[in-house]
């Protein structure tokens, strides 16, 4: 019997993806039913939580500062899916696509959900925090990073079919 190795911290626990995409279906359940019961008593609090959460995640000193040589807010650490876990280069474990695109969404569905209540002064602080983030959100395309997007497979090697080809992501030189 082949005993596996031992790994404490399931990495795909470090998935930040996973928050925004757990209560993008309550925003779309109040997109088509337009109940806005249901959005104040049921789908507002889980959505305004994991806006608090992301918008502190993204504000954290390793997250955000000189560091990136940019004034962008980012998603790090993360799990980049296509990747297979936790990766210790910072160019592999941030702001990947599955990432930026839920939190985008997520912040703009909380946004558009406080007018839809009309809780703009209550939620004034976070709302203009959310703002300042999108105002600043690190580009999909951008080349600074390398693993923003698998584009394509390059330069197949001839060897047996077992073996894997070579991968090059986005923004990525030849070798």
């Amino acid at each position: 019997m082949t005993r596996q190795a031992e790994n404490p911290v399931p990495t795909w626990g470090a998935e930040v993806c996973e928050t925004p995409w757990v209560v993008q279906s309550l925003w779309w359940h109040y997109l088509y039913t337009m109940d806005k019961d249901f959005l104040r008593h049921r789908a507002f609090g889980p959505i305004c939580e994991a806006v608090q959460f992301l918008n502190a995640y993204m504000r954290r000193p390793d997250a955000h500062g000189p560091q990136w040589k940019d004034d962008k807010f980012h998603i790090y650490p993360t799990v980049v899916p296509e990747l297979h876990g936790l990766k210790v280069d910072p160019a592999f474990s941030a702001d990947c696509i599955v990432d930026l695109t839920l939190t985008r969404f997520v912040f703009k569905a909380y946004l558009e959900a406080c007018k839809v209540l009309g809780c703009q002064q209550e939620e004034a602080v976070l709302m203009r925090e959310v703002q300042e983030i999108l105002d600043h959100f690190p580009d999909i395309f951008s080349d600074h990073l390398q693993c923003r997007l698998l584009l394509t497979l390059l330069e197949p090697r001839k060897a047996p079919a077992h073996h894997a080809p070579e991968v090059r992501y986005h923004g990525e030189r030849g070798r």
